[in-house]
């Protein structure tokens, strides 16, 4: 009779394992943070390293997938804007935090520092996770000119896209 629904956005590339590592990074942050005991300091620390890498991951990969399907940018602009985008805002971040903590913005303190850094090392294995330009098997079944692989793109199309819905 009619034709099936056509999302306003495309699926995501590699759905099943993005809703993972979420889900799994919002499950490690309520488990971490609403634990009623404090353990040793190296430990702490620890916590806190792995919280800053993996909120570089994710929220990185959340940038990297708007820039991708809602503004249809190619997968290397888009990982280059997310990369860029979440570092810029960690930044800001920290110097927000110092000023509500009433500190004169003269610097950042040793653990500013850190974690600015663990931001970078998060969205360096975003970079190495996402691998932008490299042929390898995506799922997109879409390739460059050269026969290089087009990894995580949108299909070209809404007529490839399949209605979930059930109807």
């Amino acid at each position: 009779m009619g034709a099936a629904p056509v999302p306003a956005v495309p699926a995501a590339p590699r759905r099943h394992l993005f809703d993972l590592i979420l889900l799994a990074y919002l499950w490690a942050v309520i488990a971490i943070r609403c634990r009623p005991f404090r353990w040793s300091g190296p430990v702490e620390q620890a916590l806190n390293i792995g919280e800053h890498i993996g909120f570089a991951l994710v929220i990185g990969l959340l940038a990297y997938l708007i820039h991708l399907l809602l503004f249809r940018s190619p997968p290397r602009k888009a990982l280059i804007a997310a990369v860029i985008g979440f570092n810029l805002l960690g930044i800001v971040n920290e110097l927000f935090q110092d000023a509500i903590g009433g500190d004169v913005l003269q610097g950042f303190d040793i653990d500013a520092w850190k974690d600015l850094a663990m931001n970078a090392v998060g969205s360096a294995l975003l970079v190495l996770f996402l691998r932008p330009g490299k042929a390898h098997s995506t799922g997109s079944g879409r390739t460059r000119p050269g026969g290089q692989a087009m990894p995580f793109s949108p299909p070209r199309s809404a007529a490839g896209l399949q209605d979930r819905s059930g109807a």
